[in-house]
């Protein structure tokens, strides 16, 4: 695939290079939140997507068998160009090109005296890790992705 810039003055995605692949990306980036756009969520109007049926799509069985995380690391208020804070950013890549080292053991205190009246602990976890990609070729950021 050949790396281009987001917009080539009105060229479709599929002429730019990425259509196909960007297709089957968005299946996957939408299915965790029962394909709803993470735009309208934040926006309080939320909007089921639909197939060429227009039934209301829902989560294949092989991916819903994956337990799934969500994060609010992942902005979705960056700026790109024109596009004041609605745009967000993809990173692909082959993830088992990517190396985690441990620098040190995970360190697990548990803390009660704090809470002793009350009965209740804390616990604090700490880790230290480094991550090292073997080639840097198997990644790229996909960035100004505006809904």
């Amino acid at each position: 695939m050949t790396r281009k810039p987001w917009d080539k003055g009105g060229t479709s995605r599929h002429q730019q290079g990425y259509g196909t692949a960007w297709d089957k990306l968005r299946k996957a980036v939408l299915a965790p939140d029962n394909y709803l756009c993470q735009h309208c969520l934040a926006k309080g109007r939320p909007t089921v997507g639909k197939d060429g049926n227009n039934n209301p799509l829902s989560v294949p069985a092989m991916v819903s068998a994956v337990p799934t995380l969500t994060t609010t690391a992942a902005s979705i208020t960056e700026t790109q160009g024109t596009a004041s804070g609605v745009c967000s950013s993809i990173v692909l890549g082959d993830f088992t090109q990517m190396l985690i080292g441990m620098r040190e053991d995970i360190n697990i205190r548990v803390l009660d005296q704090p809470f002793a009246d009350t009965g209740e602990i804390m616990i604090i976890v700490h880790a230290r890790a480094d991550i090292q990609l073997a080639h840097s070729e198997s990644f790229y950021k996909l960035i100004g992705i505006k809904p």
